[in-house]
This record gives structure tokens, sequence and C-alpha cells, in this order.
């Protein structure tokens, strides 16, 4: 019986965590060339680019931008790294650990959508770049590119995670003695 609980609550919460998640567009990236997307909350891309699956996913939208959940697979590995860009910062994407970002994104602009059926949406525009190699070789990624960087922090973003399957094994360990307790009851007045 409890094999079926425990299964029925895995099953529960994976529906839950796919849905909250949103749209996942594809994106298709060449070399030396700019991809406009416009994303509300929990909306992202999804691009297959040396040898890996990414996904940049909007969590939240503020006044000052995006907050950006990004999932890199490097080196056979997910990485998964949060941050906030602005209009005067770039967000470098290094898939290879070469120190240098193959990926560059930037706040286009902030906006609101009232053209959802739910009412006003707030909405971003993110600029992705795949710089060419003879963009890396002269160091000029066109003047929008060049200016201060977001530097990723994986230490930080390591962090965040292992709190989260921290929280995530405490809630699961409060749901399990709770089911296991009501069961009980439930078998002794049985008896």
């Amino acid at each position: 019986m409890m094999k079926k609980v425990i299964c029925l609550f895995f099953l529960l919460s994976f529906i839950l965590l796919a849905s909250a998640r949103g749209e996942l567009k594809q994106v298709e990236f060449e070399r030396g060339e700019i991809v406009t997307v416009d994303l509300g909350t929990k909306e992202g891309i999804e691009f297959n680019l040396n040898g890996g699956r990414h996904i940049v996913n909007v969590d939240k939208i503020t006044n000052k931008g995006p907050e950006l959940d990004v999932f890199l697979f490097v080196d056979g590995a997910q990485q998964i790294n949060y941050v906030t860009i602005n209009r005067e910062q770039i967000l470098k994407l290094d898939l290879n650990k070469d120190g240098r970002g193959e990926i560059y994104v930037k706040l286009k602009s902030l906006f609101k959508d009232d053209t959802d059926e739910s009412g006003e949406k707030d909405m971003v525009t993110l600029d992705f770049f795949y710089p060419s190699e003879e963009d890396f070789d002269k160091n000029q990624i066109t003047g929008a590119f060049v200016q201060n960087d977001v530097v990723v922090d994986e230490k930080s973003s390591s962090k965040s995670v292992v709190s989260v399957i921290l929280l995530l094994a405490i809630l699961l360990g409060v749901i399990l003695i709770v089911l296991n307790v009501i069961l009980s009851k439930k078998n002794k007045k049985e008896k």
C-alpha cells in the first residue's frame, strides 16, 4: 500500500512540474546571426549546440529584468545556473569550458502583452547571438554585445540547487510521515 502511495506522489509531482514549466521554443543558431525571441514567465528556449541540449527559461520578470534559469549540458553533465540580467549586461554561455561564451544573451526590451486571454502578461524580448570565429578573432561581438558581462557564479548556483534538493527531500519526508500516520490509524480502526 505504501509503495502505491509513493508512486502516486511521484506521478503527481511530475505532472505538476511539467505543467508549471510552460512553453519551450526550439531555436537553431547560425554563426554570426542574432535570434530575437519574445518570452513570458515560465517560457523559454531550447537549443542543441556543442553536443548538448540547453535551455534558457524565464522564471520571473521584474522591472529590473528577467530572472533566468539556465540549464547547460557541458562535459556530459547538466549545469543549472540562476541569473538576472538587465539592459546593460550580457550573459555569456560557455558551452565547452574554453573561457569564451558560445552564446550571448542580451535583454532587448520589457513589455506588456495585452493580447493574452487572461489579461496583461509581462513579456521580455531577448537577443541570442552565436558569434562567428571571425567575431572571436577580431574581438568584435557587435557593439551591443561588448558591454558589462554577467558572470554566472557556479558556486552560488550549485548552492541554490543543493538548497532546492534539500527542501524537496524534507518536504517528501514530511508527506511520507503524514501518510504513514494516516494509514496506520486507518488500519487500527479496521481491526
